[in-house]
């Protein structure tokens, strides 16, 4: 004769059942539902906060270059400059050597255009300086037409004003 094995918990005859085994009650698997995606919603907030911060810093990066760039080549076109000339919002520089002539216009303050016109009408260079949606770009003559002072603001006020001072190479 076999012996049946005896739980004293469980009941049936084909398959034991014990009372103390419970599956997972539907207001448990709501409030790990809710966790969850409240996990998940708190982690895509944070990526879309992260992306933000990563479009505004590679648009600051792309203004300071477009700045630098455009300091270096005003300096450059200054310092090789004979004649200085400010009417308005352009400035007119002539070399000494050539009939070279480069102005610096200011189109809509946010954008600043270099043309560098040559003897003949047909040859000429223009080249653009993104400097920033809301910057205003204003040009100064000094020290008696040898200096140009260049202000960069940025009219949402979130820092001080870049100036560039370019001077011109002093003649023998």
């Amino acid at each position: 004769m076999t012996r049946r094995p005896h739980f004293s918990n469980c009941r049936g005859s084909i398959r034991p059942r014990c009372d103390s085994f419970r599956g997972y009650t539907l207001i448990e698997l709501l409030l790990v539902l809710a966790l969850t995606s409240s996990l998940l919603g708190g982690v895509i907030g944070l990526m879309t906060i992260a992306r933000k911060s990563d479009d505004a810093a590679e648009r600051n990066l792309f203004r300071r270059q477009e700045i630098r760039r455009f300091a270096d080549d005003l300096r450059r076109d200054v310092r090789a400059a004979a004649e200085i000339d400010l009417d308005a919002d352009e400035l007119v520089l002539g070399a000494a050597s050539s009939d070279v002539v480069t102005r610096y216009q200011i189109e809509s303050g946010a954008t600043v255009i270099r043309r560098i016109d040559k003897g003949d009408a047909k040859r000429s260079a223009i080249d653009h300086y993104e400097v920033g949606n809301a910057s205003r770009v204003e040009f100064e003559l000094i020290d008696g037409n040898a200096a140009v002072r260049c202000t960069v603001s940025d009219g949402e006020g979130h820092g001080a004003a870049i100036q560039i001072l370019a001077i011109k190479r002093p003649t023998p």
